[in-house]
């Protein structure tokens, strides 16, 4: 049991790291001119009645502008979700293929699509995940949130949405 809890415990551990990468990563790029988005932290996610925490990290930045969408950003994304104290589902993005931020009643929102390596539940790794991400940030209207939808190889999808618990959302347009 002990072995377990260090394992979960170095996985956050590492999720921490990644998103401090991230973020540096996203303030680095963060451009006067272009639209971009990082966030940080953590959110409840309730399955079927229990809540779970996810921690997530992101920065999507520059990319070819085309209508409204960027295409091929500087871009990130990772998320480690826990259910009942134990590792769930750990995300990494191998790919985020666009992305656009809109203005939204009290804030901003940013959408961003892309490919990941998920290992969900005590399955191995596995490539071609694809996922989009919708992130708001409401600034000083209210709490940022974040909503997830996961599609697996053979068409299963998962979701998973909440308000910040910790942590932060930033978006500019």
């Amino acid at each position: 049991m002990f072995m377990k809890k260090a394992f979960v415990f170095s996985l956050i551990g590492v999720v921490v790291v990644l998103s401090m990468i991230s973020t540096v990563n996203a303030q680095t790029n963060y451009s006067d001119k272009a639209a971009s988005a990082f966030g940080v932290g953590t959110f409840v996610h309730d399955h079927e009645g229990t809540p779970h925490n996810h921690y997530f990290a992101f920065s999507v930045s520059d990319g070819n502008p085309k209508v409204s969408w960027n295409h091929k950003p500087d871009s990130r994304f990772y998320m480690l979700a826990t259910h009942e104290k134990e590792i769930h589902m750990i995300v990494k993005s191998d790919q985020i293929q666009s992305f656009k931020v809109m203005t939204v009643d009290g804030g901003l929102n940013v959408v961003f699509e892309g490919i990941a390596t998920v290992k969900h539940m005590d399955a191995d790794w596995e490539k071609g995940w694809e996922f989009t991400v919708e992130a708001f940030d409401y600034r000083s209207q209210g709490v940022d949130s974040i909503h997830i939808t996961f599609t697996a190889p053979d068409g299963t999808q998962h979701h998973m949405e909440g308000t910040l618990t910790s942590g932060n959302i930033v978006i500019k347009k």
